[in-house]
């Protein structure tokens, strides 16, 4: 079996493999299509964008449910 390449979503670059998931970096619509299932992206911007843009909604949702009162 031959190697398996794919395209960057964010930089266009070719990588070898199935990449990395983009999901948490698309608007809610987006998500609901499974856009970040769909789009793939290579290690480099999976460790510049991705991961960065997960951990920032994580803190975001973090601090709305530490205000809300139960």
């Amino acid at each position: 079996m031959g190697k398996y390449f794919n395209t960057c979503c964010f930089c266009g670059e070719l990588f070898e493999g199935m990449g990395n998931s983009t999901w948490g970096c698309w608007s809610p619509v987006e998500e609901k299509q499974f856009t970040g299932e769909k789009m793939r992206c290579c290690d480099k911007c999976n460790a510049s964008i991705v991961v960065p843009t997960r951990l920032e909604r994580y803190e975001e949702k973090k601090k709305e449910y530490e205000n809300q009162k139960f």
